[in-house]
């Protein structure tokens, strides 16, 4: 057996911080502060009015509107047993910018049982593990699957979870994996395809992980690993192949696909959601787990712009430590929560959009700010809208 190296292990995690950019690497890191005025507006200026593809613009438009409408079918079984699937009292809508039309944005309770949650909680974590890979461009990324054996029933659910987390941080922590530079950095647990065994639910339970390898492996040794692991892993897993992964989501897809989520009845649905609840299904691990750490520490969050990854600091909220404020006597109207950078939120024309709480349309037009960007969009928004309606995208 032979385990060769031809690349040094990557200095991140060891005393050096994480954020400092990487030689080679495909990140663009802007400065730690959030974007400021007159950024944020030449942003908006030169992306209002662009026209996304007609195929792109169906299939995310579908794919949202399942998502929505799979998300409050679960939720109404939820309430059906007495479990509140919504948050109650305020209310968030999209405004757009240059188009003034007006959607409200739901607000489920925390739970991933509900797709258009899970989806949203999905989305941040892929982000942060597709900067963590891109920070180390010396090292090479593979996806391993780890089951739990056989299929798993509705009951016994949140037992199996906790076990398969349990098994595969012990085999993380075997020093022969270190030996051969593997480190498990990420864990997607998944409840996999759902059967109805004598008219109960089952589910084949099983984990995808990120292994970050700091050494190239040759055969002999790739087959010496794999021996290893199957004396200590008692069920069935997948190295696939040892190819890199292309893309971080192909390991963070679904918890449970939502045809499958559809099929239970509204009692099995109120049993997984108290099977799952509090279960920390995803997980960072390793070095990527001190990135993400450091990323909150330091109140930064990663986007993406144009293709680009961009590190910057999150809109500051007021500690719980402060001083409690007086509750108004009225809800606050037209609260500003924050505003996106051009996005075909409304139609296939980008334009910025106000997420806004308590929204008010009679009284929207008295906010300054949201006016001033909308005055500023609103020409660019209507080129764009009349190119698109002439057939010739500018």
């Amino acid at each position: 057996m032979s385990v060769t190296s031809n690349t040094p292990m990557s200095s991140l995690g060891q005393g050096q911080g994480w954020l400092p950019p990487l030689p080679g690497s495909q990140v663009t890191l802007l400065a730690d502060d959030e974007l400021d005025p007159m950024e944020y507006r030449r942003l908006c200026l030169e992306g209002t009015g662009r026209i996304e593809g007609e195929s792109d613009f169906l299939h995310r438009r579908k794919s949202k509107n399942h998502i929505l409408e799979a998300s409050h079918f679960i939720a109404r079984q939820l309430c059906a047993h007495g479990i509140p699937a919504y948050k109650a009292g305020q209310w968030i809508f999209r405004v757009g910018a240059g188009s003034g039309q007006v959607e409200a944005i739901p607000q489920f309770i925390d739970s991933n049982i509900i797709p258009s949650v899970a989806s949203r909680n999905r989305r941040k974590m892929l982000l942060n593990l597709e900067h963590f890979i891109s920070m180390s461009p010396c090292s090479r990324f593979e996806m391993w699957t780890f089951t739990s054996g056989i299929r798993c029933d509705l009951g016994n659910l949140r037992t199996t979870c906790c076990q398969l987390a349990r098994d595969i941080s012990r085999l993380n922590g075997e020093s022969f994996l270190r030996d051969y530079g593997v480190e498990f950095q990420f864990r997607s647990t998944e409840l996999g395809s759902l059967n109805m065994d004598e008219g109960h639910p089952t589910f084949h339970l099983h984990a995808h992980l990120i292994v970050k390898l700091n050494r190239d492996l040759d055969g002999e040794a790739r087959a010496s690993l794999r021996s290893q692991i199957y004396r200590r892993w008692r069920h069935y897993w997948n190295d696939c192949d040892g190819r890199d992964i292309r893309d971080p989501r192909q390991a963070c897809q679904y918890m449970v696909k939502i045809q499958d989520l559809q099929k239970l009845r509204s009692p099995e649905i109120a049993e997984l959601y108290h099977q799952l609840k509090g279960l920390r299904l995803v997980e960072a691990m390793g070095e990527f787990r001190l990135m993400a750490n450091e990323l909150a520490g330091r109140n930064l969050k990663i986007v993406r712009r144009n293709g680009q990854l961009h590190r910057v600091r999150k809109s500051i909220r007021r500690s719980s430590r402060a001083a409690p404020r007086p509750e108004p006597l009225e809800p606050i109207e037209n609260l500003v929560l924050y505003k996106t950078l051009p996005i075909p939120a409304f139609s296939r024309v980008a334009e910025p959009c106000f997420i806004i709480l308590n929204f008010n349309p009679c009284t929207f037009k008295d906010n300054q700010d949201c006016r001033s960007l909308a005055l500023m969009c609103s020409a660019r928004f209507e080129v764009g809208l009349r190119a698109l309606q002439e057939g010739d995208p500018p």
